[in-house]
């Protein structure tokens, strides 16, 4: 099995990063082989809604895009790690995230029989989870996400209050990332 990681942090060994680590970790346990894509080191022009995607069924712009597109196409499973900034993901994972509208035109005009890749969300946040409702939008955006990459959501790590608590203090949530990556790998295709 091939792993796609999409790492949407701006700092390598942050909280973020230590938890994507960790899931990697896990999965190549399991005996996935793994690819991380590290956003932030990317050319990645947001999207410009010119449609051309829905005509051709690919995205016309050329830049570092076309190396996550073909990441993504080899992938047997998916993984987004990104720290929450305004309630969502962050500029250069929601950039990506934007350029894959080429997958959702394509998937509308000829949706997949089944959702066959397991996929799972990362994510960090500095502040408390006072509400419990934190994490909700950015999941939201990566449910849709993973929709339009032929993926299901099959698994969720989530870190509140990093700012206060780092992720490398909390041995209990590299843990769950790490048998959240084993379990990515070992989610039947076809539940």
């Amino acid at each position: 099995m091939r792993v796609c990681a999409l790492f949407g942090g701006p700092r390598p060994g942050g909280n973020t990063d230590l938890l994507l680590q960790s899931a990697l970790a896990g999965a190549r346990d399991a005996g996935a082989g793994v690819e991380i894509i590290t956003l932030y080191r990317l050319s990645i022009a947001p999207c410009q809604d010119c449609g051309a995607c829905a005509r051709r069924g690919e995205c016309v712009y050329r830049d570092d895009m076309a190396q996550v597109y073909q990441s993504l196409d080899r992938a047997d499973a998916l993984v987004l790690a990104s720290p929450i900034y305004f309630s969502s993901v962050s500029a250069q994972a929601k950039a990506a995230i934007d350029r894959c509208q080429a997958y959702w035109a394509a998937a509308n005009a000829n949706p997949p029989v089944e959702q066959k890749r397991p996929g799972l969300f990362i994510a960090t946040a500095g502040r408390p989870d006072t509400r419990g409702d934190l994490f909700q939008p950015a999941l939201a955006v990566v449910k849709a996400f993973f929709l339009s990459l032929n993926a299901r959501l099959v698994g969720q790590v989530f870190a509140a209050d990093t700012d206060r608590s780092p992720v490398a203090a909390r041995p209990e949530l590299l843990h769950t990332a790490r048998e959240a990556g084993r379990r990515l790998v070992q989610v039947p295709e076809n539940p």
